[in-house]
């Protein structure tokens, strides 16, 4: 639900390039890019590379068939009014930590579990590396906060 407002922010924002650029800059490499949402921020990313103002029409045609409900959703997600472009930018800083944040919990659990695996099977190199990369994932999530 998160990804998807986030999404329908940066869609129905008067300034998307601005929004998205925010919100990929927040998000970095933490998401899972095989969710439709975010095939959908590549897609954008891309259509921004080659053009400078948002054509929805133009855009909605470059994207496969797949893309399209989830496109579809984002253009008539209801938001909430905002009393200026200000305060809208920052719902959507707002909204990418907190998903930056989700995703950041969601890999610690896997990374946890994983270490515990390793621990049963007692490979020592693997159980360094799942240290070493929860540990990073530690500094990341108190770095979002």
């Amino acid at each position: 639900m998160l990804e998807e407002y986030l999404l329908s922010l940066i869609m129905q924002s008067s300034e998307p390039k601005v929004s998205l650029e925010k919100a990929v800059t927040i998000l970095s490499a933490e998401s899972n890019k095989d969710k439709a949402y975010h095939k959908l921020m590549d897609h954008l990313l891309t259509y921004f590379s080659q053009h400078e103002d948002m054509d929805q029409s133009q855009f909605s045609s470059t994207l496969p068939q797949e893309l399209h409900f989830t496109y579809n959703k984002s253009m008539l997600f209801p938001l909430p009014p905002f009393e200026s472009l200000a305060q809208y930018q920052k719902e959507i800083e707002k909204a990418a930590r907190q998903l930056k944040e989700l995703y950041l919990h969601e890999r610690l659990k896997v990374v946890s579990e994983q270490l515990v695996a390793q621990e049963k099977e007692g490979d020592e190199d693997g159980i360094a590396n799942l240290k070493e990369e929860y540990a990073k994932l530690v500094r990341l999530l108190k770095k979002a906060n």
